[in-house]
C-alpha cells in the first residue's frame, strides 16, 4: 500500500497526488538515504543545499545530520529554522488540556 511504500520512481506520481498518505514522505529520509541522495547531487555538479525545517514537523535533518552530510560530500549546507504561522497551526486545545510547562515558560519569557 502507498502508506508504507518507499518513495521510488514507481511510487512518486502517487505520492505527489496524495502527499499526506505516504509515511516516508511525512518523515523524511534516514541519514544514509539522505547522504546517498546528496552524494548523487554532488556528482552531477551540485555545490550547495538548503535545509528549511520547522521544528516538530518531522522529516527534518538535524544539525548533526547536516554537518555529517557536509563532511561526507564537501557540499555547502545552509540550514534555516522557522515556525509555522498561526493559520497553519492546529486549533488550540480546550482550556482543560492547555497546560504545557514549556509553552508557559516561553510565553512568560516573551511577555516579561
Amino acid at each position: 500500500a502507498l502508506r508504507d511504500a518507499p518513495i521510488t520512481l514507481q511510487t512518486l506520481s502517487a505520492v505527489r497526488e496524495k502527499p499526506l498518505v505516504n509515511l516516508a514522505n511525512l518523515t523524511g529520509p534516514q541519514e544514509d538515504v539522505a547522504a546517498a541522495e546528496v552524494e548523487a547531487f554532488a556528482r552531477v555538479g551540485g555545490r550547495a543545499i538548503v535545509s528549511a525545517s520547522v521544528p516538530g514537523a518531522g522529516g527534518a535533518c538535524s544539525a548533526s545530520c547536516l554537518a555529517s552530510l557536509c563532511r561526507r560530500t564537501k557540499l555547502r549546507v545552509i540550514m534555516t529554522v522557522g515556525w509555522a504561522s498561526a493559520r497553519e497551526l492546529p486549533p488550540p486545545p480546550p482550556d482543560d488540556e492547555a497546560e504545557d510547562p514549556a509553552l508557559d515558560s516561553l510565553l512568560r519569557s516573551l511577555l516579561e
